[in-house]
């Protein structure tokens, strides 16, 4: 697979994994985001922003999250709206990718982190959160 397929495939497959979360939020949990997003993102732009997709690309704009960089979505996910079912999807997402990815791809310390984290979980050495990854249940 050509590096740009495979860039293509992980821009498709990121976008899918937004459309998803943004299935998930309640409008509750939207106004909770756009709050926590209030220091990089202006009153009148959150103002504007009516739905999951629309802030989704503020936040990309800004810089803050990409398809190679989850950090921030999983920080949204678990410190702002405490769902860990969409962090799930998140971590799912980004163990698939960082499989995807060449060889010469790399991973925030942060990102590494978040895995290590839900790994952990996973293998109940810490007890808050009830792995659902399909790839670490299979084994």
């Amino acid at each position: 697979m050509t590096t740009q397929r495979v860039i293509d495939s992980e821009e498709r497959s990121f976008r899918e994994l937004l459309i998803d979360l943004s299935d998930g939020l309640t409008t509750n949990e939207l106004n909770t985001l756009k709050f926590y997003c209030s220091d990089f993102i202006p009153t009148a732009r959150r103002e504007d922003i009516e739905t999951p997709v629309q802030l989704w690309q503020a936040i990309m704009e800004k810089g803050r999250m990409s398809s190679s960089d989850t950090t921030f979505l999983q920080e949204l996910m678990k410190t702002a709206i405490r769902r860990n079912d969409l962090l799930d999807k998140v971590i799912h997402y980004t163990n698939r990718a960082v499989r995807m990815q060449p060889q010469s791809g790399k991973l925030s310390f942060e990102n590494i982190f978040f895995l290590l984290e839900h790994l952990a979980s996973c293998f109940g050495l810490w007890g808050y959160m009830q792995c659902k990854d399909p790839l670490i249940t299979a084994r």
